[in-house]
């Protein structure tokens, strides 16, 4: 067997932001016969193969290439762009083995059918940029975090071994930093272009395809296989976390908390457990909804933080949400210029108040949109003014409020 001189000029690994990350690596080399001469001027055939873990390794993926050494015996060519013989060259899994890779050469014919010339050494770090879903990093701290780009190429930081709820905030906070606009609409007018950063849609829309998706899949295929519509609309979710998960052990007419889990959610009702990244379900009364010819079944929002008690009022806790709305809250980041429509709609970050019992349960029974309004919508009673008792309507806004934790 002859010997190859290949000496490795360039690999290109700089990364650049596109929609897909190539799947190839960039390689050169420098051919020479036995006699230490350049092979120049003329074609030859190739033939690369990946081996994994050693250089004697399984060949899990082959190919061949018509190549030209140039006048300094030069031979450029991608591997993974060649004729394919064997395997598939995105789906090997480039952080889990070593590899290596073998070029043959045939010096006499361009179709390759004599490979007299061959040498194989190590891929060290070349092939990384082509797994960018699945790069580790690790900050000074000692957490480590996976690199990742998506379909857009957006890139993005998520934590390794991160729990469910710490996903899902990570996905909404990466959608929060890339807003460029926001509005709040209904299915049937809903726009959503992550690469432009444009998030139009509705409350339940935006948190089951746009966060819970697109980083809890199983918690995501969970929900929609107990969905009643054509997608989970916020009564979905009621309906699921109270009657499948908590069952007997919810009563809308006891103001008692109560909790249950299942294998992706944790759903319970006291307002002092709440946590960032848990979800908040508003489900309406379906009688308030055809007397107010309401079309809205409820409203879907995400906890950004712990429940803060009001000092002034024991009953009330002040609670940071995340959502998509027809309207702001208060000190809502809605109030920005990022909002396409006139009252501020689409998804945004702003504080509410949830009035919770006032026996040691604390489960909420009402809430307030904003933290100036005097309006309660309450559960379990009457939809009133508080500054007027006599303000009553006579069917109750809403059914109830629960909360659910992904697991």
């Amino acid at each position: 067997m002859k010997k190859i001189c290949v000496t490795l000029l360039a690999i290109i690994i700089s990364f650049t932001v596109i929609a897909q990350v190539p799947q190839s690596i960039s390689y050169q080399a420098i051919i020479r016969n036995s006699s230490n001469q350049l092979i120049t001027n003329q074609g030859v055939g190739g033939k690369i193969s990946i081996l994994e873990d050693s250089i004697s390794g399984t060949v899990i993926y082959s190919e061949t290439h018509f190549l030209t050494a140039n006048q300094n015996g030069l031979v450029s060519f991608e591997i993974g762009k060649g004729n394919v013989i064997l395997g598939n060259f995105s789906s090997i899994n480039w952080a889990k083995h070593k590899y290596f890779v073998k070029t043959e050469i045939d010096p006499t014919n361009i179709i390759g059918t004599n490979y007299t010339i061959s040498s194989t050494s190590q891929l060290l770090s070349v092939p990384y940029a082509l797994c960018a879903g699945s790069v580790s990093l690790s900050s000074p701290n000692g957490d480590n975090y996976n690199y990742t780009v998506d379909d857009y190429g957006n890139i993005s930081f998520t934590k390794a071994n991160a729990s469910s709820q710490e996903k899902l905030i990570e996905r909404l906070t990466y959608v929060f930093n890339n807003l460029e606009s926001t509005n709040y609409v209904h299915s049937s007018d809903s726009l959503m272009n992550e690469y432009l950063g444009i998030y139009n849609y509705d409350c339940s829309g935006f948190v089951c395809e746009f966060a819970i998706k697109k980083c809890l899949s199983d918690h995501y295929q969970d929900l929609y296989n107990h969905k009643a519509s054509s997608r989970p609309l916020a009564k979905d979710f009621y309906s699921y976390f109270r009657d499948t998960i908590l069952g007997t052990l919810y009563d809308p007419n006891n103001i008692a908390t109560c909790t249950k889990q299942n294998q992706y959610w944790k759903i319970f009702t006291d307002i002092d457990s709440l946590r960032k990244g848990d979800l908040i379900i508003v489900k309406y009364s379906e009688d308030w909804c055809i007397a107010e010819n309401y079309s809205s079944t409820g409203h879907v929002m995400v906890a950004w933080g712990a429940a803060i008690q009001d000092s002034n009022n024991p009953d009330d806790y002040i609670i940071k949400i995340y959502d998509s709305s027809s309207s702001g809250h208060s000190n809502d980041s809605r109030d920005g210029a990022l909002t396409a429509s006139i009252n501020g709609s689409g998804i945004g970050i702003g504080y509410m108040i949830f009035k919770a019992s006032s026996l040691a349960s604390h489960r909420p029974i009402q809430y307030k949109w904003n933290m100036t309004s005097t309006m309660y919508y309450k559960s379990y009673s009457t939809y009133y003014n508080s500054s007027d008792p006599q303000d009553e309507r006579s069917h109750d806004r809403l059914e109830g409020i629960i909360f659910a934790r992904p697991l």
